[in-house]
């Protein structure tokens, strides 16, 4: 049985921590990149794969640093690493960045430290799909193959299609100019088999 991180964070008593999803404020820009050096330092350290994903990912390739005006930093992970990301996140505890939502269907989590969010995906493998977030569906190729790729004077896991993954999520071609009224797309559902969106 997988462990579920809100059980294992409040010895059991809860089976999801829920956060209201009020909009953040634009992020401080200093204190993003300081916490997602720290989680990478972290992740590292405790052998938990991880990669940018969504708007992070856009503007690591894009921009060479974060969106300007992004509310949040997406990530993800594989569901296999469950055991070993617990530690992982109990050292982000100490640090401040405190869990505030969890999904015990998948074990997707966010954190959250002067109001700087971080969302963590949690991927799972299904058929010819990755499983994601319980409901969405993405193509396993998006996550079956990261590349490390120059972001905040290190290194970081995207995936090795990222063109293509961007389209998907952009809209074609809309991710490689800024454009404040290009708004993210919907993932792929799966309904009985068939791509549905």
């Amino acid at each position: 049985m997988k462990p579920f991180i809100a059980d294992r964070l409040t010895d059991g008593k809860k089976t999801q921590l829920v956060h209201s999803r009020i909009s953040p404020p634009s992020m401080d820009h200093d204190q993003a990149i300081e916490y997602l050096l720290k989680v990478k330092e972290v992740f590292d350290r405790h052998d938990v794969k991880f990669w940018l994903i969504y708007g992070t990912l856009l503007g690591a390739v894009r921009d060479g640093d974060f969106i300007v005006g992004d509310k949040d930093i997406d990530l993800a992970t594989y569901e296999d690493d469950a055991e070993k990301r617990f530690p992982a996140i109990l050292e982000l505890e100490e640090f401040g960045l405190k869990v505030i939502r969890t999904n015990t269907f998948d074990n997707s989590f966010q954190v959250k430290k002067n109001l700087i969010c971080i969302d963590f995906g949690s991927m799972s493998r299904h058929r010819d799909y990755m499983w994601r977030n319980g409901r969405f569906y993405e193509p396993r190729d998006f996550f079956s193959e990261l590349i490390e790729w120059p972001f905040l004077g290190t290194t970081f896991l995207i995936p090795k299609n990222y063109t293509e993954y961007l389209e998907t999520h952009y809209y074609g071609d809309r991710w490689k100019a800024p454009d404040p009224t290009c708004k993210h797309a919907k993932l792929y559902r799966v309904r009985s088999g068939n791509w549905n969106k």
